[in-house]
């Protein structure tokens, strides 16, 4: 769940959804949830400038997940 809103909202900044990678890895932690989103460098810059009102939000959702703690880290092709 919390990867799909990650997923809705980074689409919202992007130019270039089609490129948009984003999966939930093991942070070895039950009690955390992180994120790795992957966009295209041309989108980078963008996504950069709003991750952390994205964090926000996604850590507001968690509140219906267990409340738990989200990372999410950003990277380009």
């Amino acid at each position: 769940m919390l990867v799909k809103v990650t997923e809705d909202l980074v689409k919202l900044v992007i130019t270039k959804p089609e490129e948009l990678e984003i999966k939930e890895l093991s942070s070895g932690d039950e009690n955390e949830v992180f994120i790795k989103v992957m966009v295209s460098s041309e989108d980078y810059d963008q996504v950069i400038s709003v991750i952390s009102s994205i964090k926000t939000l996604v850590q507001a959702a968690s509140h219906t997940d267990n409340d738990k703690k989200v990372k999410i880290e950003v990277d380009k092709f």
